[in-house]
């Protein structure tokens, strides 16, 4: 644990309307409730690497749809990847290397 974990740029509030609001599909999505857990690391310098997802569950109202489940993973990477520095984590008042795990969810409207 770090004296002081990264943080995006202005908060929390501020990564979920970030996530909410570049989230684009390259293929017709169908609809569905998506959780998921993303891990990465967030470098001194504020730049963030190793973007993992180790969890990812979709909610379908009828069929299992893989494309689907692919793209979403590939938009949340992207999501992260184009994020901006973060306020990197410090300790002992130096910024330090910190693994991050973001977890949330979200609703996909239909889009065909």
């Amino acid at each position: 644990m770090v004296e002081q974990m990264p943080q995006f740029p202005g908060g929390d509030a501020m990564m979920l309307k970030y996530l909410s609001g570049n989230i684009k599909f390259s293929l017709p999505v169908k609809p569905c409730f998506v959780s998921f857990v993303i891990r990465f690391i967030v470098e001194p310098n504020g730049s963030l690497s190793d973007i993992i997802v180790p969890r990812l569950h979709i909610l379908f109202p009828d069929d299992y749809y893989e494309e689907t489940e692919n793209e979403i993973e590939q938009q949340l990477i992207r999501l992260i990847k184009e994020m901006p520095d973060w306020e990197p984590g410090l300790q002992d008042c130096k910024p330090c290397r910190v693994y991050y795990t973001l977890s949330s969810h979200f609703h996909v409207d239909c889009r065909e």
